[in-house]
């Protein structure tokens, strides 16, 4: 493909020669030959802009050092480590096999090597918690909030005492200062 300076070169010299159908002066219409000489004109302006725009991104995307990013899935230093914490590729195998184990069929049905490898954990026994008080696009929603207002109609049916008292619900979930007169 020819070079960035050969493209914008062609296209300016493709336009000027479009614009000096413009520029005659004179109101009478095009002639069916200079209509055609035109419109193919125009349209070599169009394709080189095409090619030039091609060609822009593709000097933008060879100045991108691809070496320094990390594709999504890729492994990084972090994660090679704790797999060797872990015991290797094997240690992941029976780790995933345990969990997955656990979510289809709960405790009762582990193996007392599954209780072993899931008490072991991933995360290197630090305490890691799982709610949070941020907003709910931040992941601060602990029950989803339609789920939320089921149950809070299902705890209205069976508790008698919501029905006498007040119950006030908080944006963020803080405590409220109750004032008192002492």
């Amino acid at each position: 493909m020819p070079n960035l300076q050969t493209l914008l070169d062609k296209r300016a010299t493709a336009w000027n020669a479009a614009q000096e159908f413009q520029s005659r002066g004179d109101d009478k219409p095009l002639s069916a030959e200079d209509r055609s000489a035109w419109d193919a004109a125009l349209a070599d302006v169009e394709q080189l802009s095409k090619d030039i725009e091609t060609e822009q991104r593709h000097a933008k995307l060879s100045s991108v050092d691809y070496s320094q990013i990390v594709a999504p899935g890729a492994d990084t230093e972090e994660a090679e480590e704790a797999r060797a914490r872990h015991g290797g590729e094997d240690g992941v195998k029976a780790y995933t096999a345990a969990y997955r184990s656990w979510m289809r069929d709960g405790t009762q049905d582990l193996t007392s090597e599954e209780r072993a490898t899931l008490r072991t954990g991933w995360f290197d026994g630090k305490e890691l918690r799982a709610q949070g008080v941020a907003t709910g696009a931040a992941g601060g929603y602990l029950v989803p909030p339609a789920f939320r207002a089921k149950l809070v109609e299902a705890v209205t049916f069976y508790s008698s005492m919501r029905d006498v008292a007040e119950v006030i619900t908080t944006e963020t979930g803080a405590t409220l200062p109750w004032p008192t007169a002492n």
